[in-house]
């Protein structure tokens, strides 16, 4: 699930602020009812949470440790997304798509995501700028359960910009060859 950070927008809740999930129980307390209401209408639904990780060298936006331990009851996978913040620590206006999460094309901190996968208990997928140049190194350094690729494996225009949701195939398939090598290597070495 993917909330709506610059207005705060989940299920017809509102109100013009930015999420801070270990400064505002009430929206974070809301967004983990919907999930468990979701989760006991729906029980054949899987729910997969994306958890906000900085690129490395950015103060961190939220601990996603603390924001994972707070959803894992309720979800059942977890996907990573690198969150960008402006120069005020505000994440509302900074992100690629206005008030949502990821789709960056920047790699998340791999040391905060490998923590995540250690101490969490669910699945955790890797996002977040992964392309065929970096997914082995990405999984060879956080031992994911899986990887997904955006930005980094679509194909570019002519001035060399990604072209949102057009994949380039070469690229894919390199990625996914990438993806199995790393696998291999894991395998191999008792990773």
């Amino acid at each position: 699930m993917r909330e709506n950070f610059k207005s705060g927008s989940v299920g017809g809740a509102s109100g013009n602020r930015c999420f801070y999930p270990e400064k505002d129980d009430g929206f974070l307390n809301m967004l983990i009812n919907l999930q468990e209401t979701i989760k006991i209408k729906f029980p054949e639904i899987k729910i997969m949470r994306s958890i906000p990780i900085s690129p490395p060298g950015v103060d961190k936006f939220i601990s996603p440790v603390f924001y994972a331990k707070k959803f894992q009851h309720v979800s059942d996978i977890f996907l990573t997304d690198t969150i960008i913040t402006n120069d005020s620590n505000s994440a509302s206006d900074a992100q690629p798509v206005n008030g949502f999460v990821g789709i960056t094309g920047l790699t998340c901190d791999w040391d905060e995501a490998r923590i995540l996968v250690d101490s969490v208990t669910i699945p955790v997928i890797l996002a977040g700028g992964l392309s065929p140049d970096n997914v082995f190194d990405g999984i060879i350094n956080v031992k994911p359960a899986g990887v997904d690729s955006c930005t980094q494996t679509n194909a570019c225009d002519i001035y060399g910009k990604p072209v949102r949701f057009k994949k380039d195939l070469t690229k894919v398939k390199r990625f996914v060859k990438e993806a199995k090598k790393a696998e291999k290597h894991l395998n191999k070495n008792g990773g």
